[in-house]
């Protein structure tokens, strides 16, 4: 029973071994692309979670529901000044 135990942990650490290689050879290849978008992502987040802009979401997120009353009013003044 130890043997068959011994073989098991052997066999399972020289799968694990192999998929370790496989997962860095992977993002070895990748690494360079993703370094290359690290910046851009880094600006999206700094940006979206500044307090300007969360201002700028929650003024949005007031003014949106008077959007369609504004739009409204204006075809009617344009519908008016243009017969």
């Amino acid at each position: 029973m130890a043997s068959t135990t011994g073989g098991f942990f052997l066999g399972f650490g020289l799968c694990l071994l192999l998929v370790s290689f496989a997962a860095f050879a992977v993002l070895e290849q990748y690494y360079s692309q993703i370094m290359r978008w690290r910046d851009y992502v880094e600006r999206i987040y700094y940006i979206t979670h500044s307090s300007f802009y969360e201002n700028a979401m929650n003024a949005l997120e007031t003014l949106s529901p008077h959007l369609f009353q504004v739009r409204y009013i204006s075809q009617k003044r344009r519908d008016f000044l243009n017969p």
